[in-house]
């Protein structure tokens, strides 16, 4: 990654380790105690961040992202695929772009100029997905549908319709298999949570109603979603604070799951599954702190950190025994906190100090393979930032 500015600095020894799983029926209720011990020892195994404003050989300039939208993916474990917004105006149009990274080569720039004029002009958030090896997906609001663009080699604009009333805000993305995919997104309709899904050779986008404005009373700004094993999850954000869910099964389909309560209608919400049968929800609460549920047989709520979150969150699961959750504090620092099969441990990524973000700046992380995790930020500035880490 000769093409990155960065400074490298040994993980910092300070931070907050809490158990997991909670026991008994603890809800809301956690004790985070601090045990050096156990932290030093996890935190001097792992291995370095660095963190730096991305540039690209040859550009001369550091990546400027003014626009909303920013999604990372790794199609294989030798390459990585970022997208983002070059907005002239904070908040308004800007022109999708990608950059890439393979193992052994530079980061490469490539502004996604097809389909729609000279420039892929939008306006709202993006999310990337790769199904398999060979494919990558980006999808994005382009007036009132999602729009999406497709490589196979090649970057192609899609002319199909993605969405259905859809209403503006974030989608949220699955890959049913390798030949299957499926958009979750809030209707243009009252605030109803609505899915469109695709099937390879098959069939077009197929659009349907999940849940009626009256239940879903959805907040467009936070949906996420995650499949674990064959069982699919989303998560959305309701106007008055609270996360709604629905759950499907293959021998049921879709049912209402779960809600929990005070939350940010305008803080982050993030979801993952490190292995079949095993989710684990994050979000940011009304006191702006981190909160996680987790799903055992039955769900259960902790506070999980203390430290304040500004916006947006995101995790990442690097195998079945690890996650990691970062979060932009109100100063612009990047914090993290991390499990591996035994404790919680918490501190700001190293060299990611106050100022480091935008604390408004959306977030974004990906593991290529079980020794790596890559994510990136906005600045102030609304330059593109890399934190990255290596075991």
């Amino acid at each position: 990654m000769k093409a990155i500015f960065f400074l490298t600095i040994l993980p910092a020894l300070l931070g907050i380790v809490s158990s997991h799983p909670l026991s008994g029926d603890e809800l809301l209720n956690i004790t985070l105690a601090l045990d050096s011990d156990i932290e030093t020892r996890e935190l001097r195994a792992r291995g370095s961040w660095s963190v730096g404003k991305h540039v690209i050989a040859g550009e001369g300039t550091t990546l400027t992202a003014r626009g909303l939208g920013l999604s990372a993916i790794s199609r294989t474990p030798q390459s990585i695929q970022v997208f983002y917004s070059r907005g002239s105006v904070v908040g308004g149009y800007g022109a999708l772009t990608e950059i890439h990274w393979e193992e052994g080569k530079q980061w490469q720039l490539n502004p996604m100029t097809h389909g729609l004029g000279t420039a892929t002009s939008i306006r709202g958030f993006i999310t990337a997905l790769s199904r398999r090896s060979d494919r990558e997906e980006v999808f994005y609001p382009y007036d009132d549908e999602i729009k999406s663009h497709h490589w196979t080699g090649t970057w192609q604009y899609s002319e199909e319709v993605h969405s259905n009333k859809y209403g503006g805000g974030k989608i949220a993305a699955l890959a049913n298999s390798a030949n299957e995919m499926e958009l979750f997104y809030v209707g243009q309709d009252g605030g109803t949570i609505r899915n469109s899904y695709w099937v390879e050779n098959k069939t077009p986008w197929t659009h349907n109603l999940l849940v009626q404005a009256w239940e879903a009373k959805a907040h467009n700004k936070e949906i996420v979603a995650v499949r674990s094993g064959n069982d699919k999850y989303v998560f959305w954000m309701m106007t008055n604070g609270e996360i709604k869910s629905w759950h499907w099964w293959p021998s049921s389909g879709w049912w209402s799951g779960p809600f929990f309560p005070d939350a940010n209608a305008w803080g982050g919400l993030a979801v993952v599954s490190r292995k079949a049968g095993e989710v684990e929800l994050f979000w940011i609460g009304k006191d702006k702190k981190i909160y996680h549920s987790y799903n055992t047989g039955a769900w259960k709520v902790s506070r999980l950190s203390d430290t304040l979150a500004e916006a947006n969150i995101e995790v990442v699961s690097r195998h079945e025994n690890h996650m990691e959750i970062f979060w932009i504090r109100p100063d612009g620092a990047i914090y993290h906190k991390y499990w591996l099969g035994g404790v919680w441990s918490e501190g700001q990524v190293p060299g990611a100090g106050p100022g480091t973000c935008n604390p408004q700046s959306e977030i974004t992380v990906v593991s290529r393979k079980s020794d790596t995790i890559e994510g990136w930020c906005k600045s102030n500035d609304y330059d593109l930032v890399h934190f990255y880490y290596y075991d």
